[in-house]
């Protein structure tokens, strides 16, 4: 998640030429769907897509997750 007080008039330009993946475990005790929801929504607003992975889980990111990523980065 982002900092509340990150300014993307400055730091948005580095996130919209960069791929950006945010995963979340649908059992996560420290983010809920409604934070994720909302850092999508800033995102987006501010021209940054982003991609977002969810998965079955808790807060640990899984080694399964972490290569999923790694295919999509590389």
């Amino acid at each position: 998640m982002f900092p509340p007080d990150l300014d993307f008039s400055i730091e948005g330009s580095a996130l919209r030429n960069t791929k950006v993946i945010l995963t979340n475990g649908n059992r996560d005790e420290y983010l809920k769907e409604g934070d994720i929801n909302h850092q999508l929504s800033i995102m987006e607003q501010n021209g940054i897509q982003p991609e977002f992975i969810p998965f079955e889980g808790s807060h640990q990111i899984y080694p399964e997750v972490l290569d999923l990523i790694r295919k999509k980065l590389s």
